[in-house]
């Protein structure tokens, strides 16, 4: 059973998976940085990275170093685009959400997120956990997601 109300984001350093909770698999799979680009004079923000034409003259900003978030406006642009009407097309302050965040997470780290989650995109609550932690729960939801591994 697919809940609407859930949004479910796997904030890795190199894509971010966003789905609902109860769906065995993520909606969508979006590139978790900025580009831009010389020639084209372009800024490419998640999944419209896909549609560059020339990839040899892009600049990257990725949100995060090392599992941690470090550049929080790039977090914000892929999180809007992600939660925006060309992704998820979700309204945040409908909504619930569940985030996945490094083990052992630095305080500051999850004030900002917290702060993030709840002033900028307004959801209802927001529930942070360990990715391994998020997919031990997934397969306790949707157990036809652990019988046939990708």
């Amino acid at each position: 059973m697919v809940d609407k109300g859930i949004v479910v984001l796997d904030n890795g350093g190199h894509t971010c998976k966003a789905g609902f909770a109860g769906e065995a698999e993520p909606k969508r799979i979006v590139p978790n940085l900025i580009a831009r680009s010389k020639a084209e004079r372009k800024t490419y923000v998640g999944d419209q990275f896909d549609s560059c034409a020339d990839f040899s003259g892009l600049q990257y900003k990725l949100s995060l170093e090392k599992g941690y978030p470090v550049n929080w406006e790039t977090q914000v642009d892929v999180w809007t685009r992600i939660f925006g009407k060309d992704v998820l097309a979700v309204n945040t302050p409908d909504c619930r959400l569940m985030l996945s965040m490094p083990p052992l997470c630095p305080s500051a780290i999850q004030a900002t997120v917290d702060e993030m989650a709840f002033e900028h995109f307004g959801f209802k609550s927001v529930c942070t956990m360990c990715p391994q932690l998020l997919a031990h729960y997934a397969q306790q939801v949707c157990p036809s997601s652990a019988e046939n591994p990708p």
